[in-house]
C-alpha cells in the first residue's frame, strides 16, 4: 500500500482537536528515553531534538534550543513555539493531510494524539537528565515523568546512496496510456510561510482515474503526480508562473522541490510521481521526480498545468485544465517546521521507492 504523506516513521493515527481544553488530568510515567539530536537543522537559529520516551504510552516531543557544540538537552522550562519565541520550545503536533501526526505526539495504543499544548521541564540530577510537566492532547491533561535516562543520538548527515544501490529492484512495467497526457482531477493544500523562506508552501495533486481523495488512493488504474511547490506569498490560491525544479527550500518561490524518500524506502515524500496498474495496488510504479518544469496559467478559477517532469532518467509529460480545491492548512503549519527525516538531513534520493 502506497504511503505518501509527510508522517512520522511510526505513522500512527490521528484523532485530536486544536484547542487547548482538557476533560481530566492521566500520570504517565516513563522509564526509557532516546533524544535525536539534529543540530541547526532548520536554519532558524536554534538546535533540535527529537525525543521518545517509552513506558505507559510512548511520548515525541520535538524541542528547539540554543545552537551549541555539545549534544545535551539544557535544563529549562520548554513551552510550546510561537512565532516570537524560538529557544526552549517545542513543536505541537501537527496532522497531515493523510491523517498522520507530524512533531509532538502521544501514541497511546494504536492511536496517536497531537500534542495541543503544556509545559516541559528539562534538568539533571548529576549526569541524570530528568524529564516532567504536562502535555495537553485530545482534550486530555496528561502529567509526565520520567524515570530513566535519556540517550542522545546524533543523526548525521550522509549523502551516500551506493550502498545498497545494485539491489534495488527494477521497476514495474507501467502501461503507455498513463507516462502522459491529460489528467482529470487536481486538489491542493495550502501551508503558507511554511519554510520561513519568503514563500507560500502547496502540496499539488493531480490524477487520472477513479481516485478516492480522502483516503488518497485508486480504486482503479490511474496514475497522480504530487508537487510541493514554493510560490509568491498570497492568500492561498496557487500563483499562476513557470515552477523550475529545486533541490533545496532556499531557493524559494517559483520553485518546486524535488522528492525524497525515508531511510527505509517505504515512506515517499513529494515531489513524485505515482502510477498504478490495478485496483487493488498490488501493481504500481512510485519514484520520486528529480528534474523537470511546471507551467501553471490561471484565467478565473480555471487552471492551466503542462508539467515536464523527470524520474529515473525518464521524462514524462502531463497536462491539466480544470479547477483546484484547496484546503488551508496555514493556521495548523505556523508552529511546524520541516519534517525530519529519522536517517539523514538531506532531502535528495535518487532511489526507487517499492
Amino acid at each position: 500500500m502506497k504511503k505518501i504523506f509527510f508522517a512520522l516513521c511510526l505513522a500512527l493515527a490521528l484523532a485530536g482537536c486544536k484547542k487547548e481544553e482538557t476533560s481530566q488530568q492521566i500520570q504517565l510515567d516513563f522509564s526509557a528515553g532516546t533524544a535525536y539530536y539534529y543540530g541547526d537543522y532548520y536554519n532558524i537559529g536554534c538546535d533540535n531534538y527529537y525525543v521518545v520516551l517509552e513506558g505507559d504510552a510512548t511520548l515525541y516531543i520535538d524541542i528547539n534550543v540554543p545552537v551549541s557544540t555539545n549534544t545535551f538537552i539544557p535544563q529549562g522550562n520548554y513551552s510550546p513555539r510561537t512565532s516570537d519565541k524560538v529557544n526552549y520550545t517545542f513543536n505541537l503536533g501537527y496532522k497531515n493531510p493523510g491523517g498522520t501526526v507530524d512533531y509532538s505526539c502521544v501514541a497511546i495504543g494504536s492511536t496517536a494524539y497531537a500534542v495541543e499544548g503544556g509545559e516541559i521541564t528539562f534538568s539533571y540530577d548529576r549526569s541524570s537528565c530528568v524529564v516532567s510537566g504536562r502535555i495537553i492532547a485530545h482534550r486530555t491533561e496528561y502529567a509526565i515523568s520520567v524515570s530513566g535516562d535519556l540517550e542522545i543520538v546524533t543523526v548525521t548527515g550522509d549523502d551516500d546512496d551506493d550502498d545498497d544501490d545494485d539491489d534495488d529492484p527494477d521497476p514495474t512495467p507501467i502501461p503507455g496510456d498513463l507516462t502522459g497526457g491529460a489528467l482529470s482531477g487536481a486538489f491542493g493544500y495550502y501551508y503558507g510561510d511554511y519554510y520561513e523562506v519568503g514563500a507560500d508552501n502547496y502540496y499539488l495533486y493531480i490524477y487520472k482515474g477513479d481516485y478516492d481523495t480522502d483516503g488518497a488512493s485508486f480504486t482503479a488504474p490511474g496514475v497522480e503526480i504530487c508537487l510541493e511547490l514554493l510560490t509568491t506569498t498570497g492568500n492561498g490560491t496557487i500563483p499562476a508562473g513557470t515552477y523550475a525544479y529545486s533541490e533545496s527550500e532556499s531557493d524559494g518561490a517559483g520553485h518546486f522541490l524535488c522528492g525524497w524518500v525515508d531511510e527505509d524506502e517505504q515512506l515517499v515524500y513529494p515531489s513524485y510521481l505515482y502510477i498504478q496498474n490495478d485496483s487493488t495496488g498490488d501493481d504500481y510504479y512510485l519514484d520520486i521526480i528529480d528534474g523537470g518544469s511546471v507551467k501553471i496559467e490561471k484565467s478565473g478559477s480555471t487552471y492551466s498545468i503542462s508539467a515536464e517532469i523527470q524520474c529515473g532518467g525518464s521524462t514524462y509529460s502531463y497536462t491539466y485544465e480544470g479547477t483546484i480545491s484547496i484546503e488551508d492548512y496555514s493556521t495548523a503549519a505556523v508552529s511546524a517546521t520541516k519534517a525530519k527525516l529519522s536517517s539523514r538531513p538531506g532531502r535528495k534520493s535518487n532511489k526507487l521507492a517499492r
